[in-house]
């Protein structure tokens, strides 16, 4: 199944075919119809996700080179804070005062 992916800029559309292989051709299609969006924006989305995973991935090969690889350890202790501070703020907010609607 193919797809058309474009861009408009300055009055110009720039297409590209993209093909799929999937088992499920229709999931794109609909994930972005239940999204409420189309095709074309669903997968430029999904282009630029995968752009910045990649960057990420970049930032953080670049650190570890300078400063070393990052632990399981050091993982594990940033988790946890952020646990410890979700729990913090879920707290916070049983405790603030309820307007009545």
């Amino acid at each position: 199944m193919g797809f058309c992916l474009g861009d408009v800029v300055d009055g110009h559309s720039d297409q590209t075919k993209v093909t799929t292989n999937s088992r499920r051709p229709d999931l794109p299609r609909a994930t972005a119809e239940a999204e409420g969006v189309t095709l074309s924006a669903w997968l430029t989305e999904a282009a630029a996700d995968r752009l910045r995973l990649k960057a990420l991935r970049e930032l953080v090969a670049d650190w570890e080179a300078e400063h070393g690889e990052i632990t399981d350890r050091e993982l594990e202790a940033d988790a946890d804070a952020d646990v410890a501070e979700a729990g913090r703020r879920a707290r916070e907010r049983w405790r603030e005062p309820r307007v009545a609607a």
